[in-house]
Parts: C-alpha cells; structure tokens; sequence
C-alpha cells in the first residue's frame, strides 16, 4: 500500500474503502523543468497532469451515491521530492464519476480536503489556488441587526431570553447574537422579512468564516403565516450550506470530545465542546466532520426528547446511529447517547445542570 495513513483516514471518515492499482506509482504527463505552473521550487500538479497510481474508491458525500464511484489518488494531499521540485499533488486528485455530483465544484473540494487532511500533514497551495481560497473565504453578509445589549432591543426580547435562563452578555460577546431583521440581503432583497418583528440573529461561523445564518423567532406564541398556519420558531435562508457546517465549530476543535445537539440554543446549554447540526440527525458532510475532528476522541450525542408523537423520535436515531457508528469503531472511544427526562431537550437545561447528566451517564465533564 502506497499511503496507510490517508488509506486509515479515509476509513475512518467513510468506512469501507476499496484499493485499485495497488502498489502501483503515480506517473507525471508533465515535465517539471518545462512547466508553467513553477512558483519557485514548488510546483503543484493536478489530476490531468498524473495517470495511474494506486487509489481509493469511497462513496462519496457530496451527492450521496453509494457505489463507491469517489476515487483518490494515493497521492492526495501530498509532496514529494521530484526532479529536484517540491511537488504538491492538489485537490483535484479526488474525483466522483457520478455524473450530476456536486463535489466536483471548487468549494467542495476544498471542503473535501479540509476533511481529510486535518491532523495529516498540510499541503502547500500553488500561488493562483491562494488567492482563490482566500477570495471564497469573505463572510456572508449578515442581515441589519443590532448588539443585544443595545438599549433600542424591544424589552419583550430580553425578557423573553432571560426568561429561557440566557445570559444576556453571553449571548452578544461569546455567541455574536444580535436582534434584527429576518431578510437575505444577499438574494431577497425585494421581499419582506420572514418575520413582521425583530428577530435573534444567530451567525454560523466554521473555520473564521461566517458560513451562513439564521433566525429565531422572540416570543412564546408563533407568529402565523396569511393562511393560519404557524411560522417555524426558526428560519435559514434556503441558499445557506446547512448539511456542511457545524454551529460553534471553531470552539468545540479545542476539546478532545465532542458533544452533538440540535440546535443553536443547546450548543449554548452544552458550551465549548458543543457542536450543533440544525438537525436531528447529521449529513454525511455532517459525519464526516465530525469523525475528522474527534475519531480519536469521544463523542456524546444529546438527543430532544420532546418528539415523542414522531414515527421516528430523535432519541431512536441517536441510538441506531450511535450502535452503527461504535460498531464501524469511527469513534476510538465510543460514540455515547445521553437520555434526557421526557419532554426536554438540551436547551430547556442551564450549563451546569445539564453537564451533571452527562457526566453521569457517560463519565466525561468538561472544564
């Protein structure tokens, strides 16, 4: 086998990996001395520029196709000392043969080799391919809004937040929580805010970027649609990349454990080492983050237990999941689910309360 560790860590990302060409050497339709691509002593070389090679054929994330049709050279992500040349082997060493994929766009190659490679050794970019990351790194633009501790925050907000057992200070400095208004200011500009009144702005931030946002509704009765209906408490932008991010990322890669939850309110219950899915389950975008970042740790799933009248409650998925997971062992120290009372979910706790369940039930606390 030419690469064990990417080899391990695609196993560990995404199970059951398939070697074709085993053994066999990547060869270079290029002349390096000739090439255009020379930055220097470093030299990146994409996929039409190699042939060959030993690869790793897994089922991709990206468009869901099970038939093992995303492939990776051994090379990936590597450099190698050629023809007196640092040579980068790039991202496009990763391709799905599924014609419709979406993995095949720029970012979620990218997002595919942040995956992979954290914790592996980093791969120097080619000059172009720096400006380009950068460039697709600017945060979203968020929506008007205003500081959470702005005299102007109609005082039913407040209350209603204090009311939940919400530090209001915590929210503003450490969440980056503001009021405002619930429009898109990149693409709906010339619709009405989802919401007739202010709203909690809940920025998404994964990697230093603001990846997305979304709304909450301030108040105990929902508001109605024109038809009647109740309007969800929560509102995402449709364009937003929900299923590929993970609210409170940044905070929770400090810790050697994981604990996963629902929504933006129970991260701030769980704190630091809590990471939010917008979901009750993950994506496999999701899980293949999640085993990246804490395969070699622990993790502690905290289902919503106030689902009961679901066909398929959250705590049934957390405990199929979980016995699927620690069964293909993508989590050295197990993946653990804890049980909250009926009719709660992790959000209804306050920090301390909520971390005693889980130290009880799964020996971990985090300090």
């Amino acid at each position: 086998m030419r690469n064990p560790a990417l080899h391990a860590r695609l196993q560990a990302i995404f199970g059951k990996v398939i070697i074709h060409n085993e053994d066999e050497q990547i060869s270079l339709n290029v002349s390096l001395a000739q090439s255009p691509l020379m930055r220097g002593s470093v030299v990146t070389v994409a996929a039409n520029q190699v042939s060959g090679g030993e690869r790793y054929a897994v089922c991709c994330p990206y468009c869901g196709d099970r038939r093992f049709r995303l492939w990776l050279s051994y090379a990936y992500g590597t450099m190698y000392r050629i023809e007196q040349t640092d040579v980068t082997f790039s991202t496009g060493l990763a391709y799905c043969y599924n014609e419709n994929c979406i993995g095949k766009s720029y970012e979620t190659k990218m997002d595919l080799f942040s995956r992979i490679m954290i914790g592996m050794q980093p791969v120097a970019l080619e000059e172009s391919q720096h400006s380009r990351l950068e460039a697709s790194k600017k945060d979203i633009e968020l929506p008007p809004s205003i500081s959470l501790l702005d005299p102007r925050v109609p005082t039913g907000a407040l209350e209603y937040l204090r009311g939940r057992g919400c530090d209001i200070q915590e929210l503003s400095s450490r969440w980056k929580m503001s009021v405002g208004i619930a429009i898109d200011p990149a693409t709906v500009r010339d619709k009405r805010p989802f919401y007739s009144k202010p709203a909690l702005i809940i920025p998404v931030i994964n990697h230093g970027r603001v990846r997305f946002w979304q709304a909450r509704w301030l108040g105990k009765t929902p508001e109605k649609f024109a038809d009647g209906k109740d309007k969800p408490k929560y509102y995402i932008p449709s364009n937003a990349p929900k299923a590929q991010c993970l609210y409170n990322l940044d905070a929770a890669l400090k810790s050697p454990n994981v604990v996963v939850v629902e929504g933006a309110f129970d991260v701030v219950s769980v704190g630091d080492p809590g990471v939010g899915l917008f979901q009750t389950t993950p994506s496999p975008n999701q899980l293949s983050m999640l085993v990246a970042c804490w395969g070699d740790g622990k993790l502690i799933w905290v289902p919503d237990t106030n689902d009961k009248k679901s066909k398929d409650p959250a705590l049934t998925k957390a405990l199929a999941l979980t016995a699927e997971w620690n069964q293909r062992k993508l989590f050295k120290e197990g993946a653990y689910v804890v049980r909250l009372p009926d009719n709660t979910d992790p959000g209804s706790f306050q920090r301390k309360a909520l971390w005693e369940l889980i130290q009880q039930q799964t020996g971990w606390s985090y300090s």
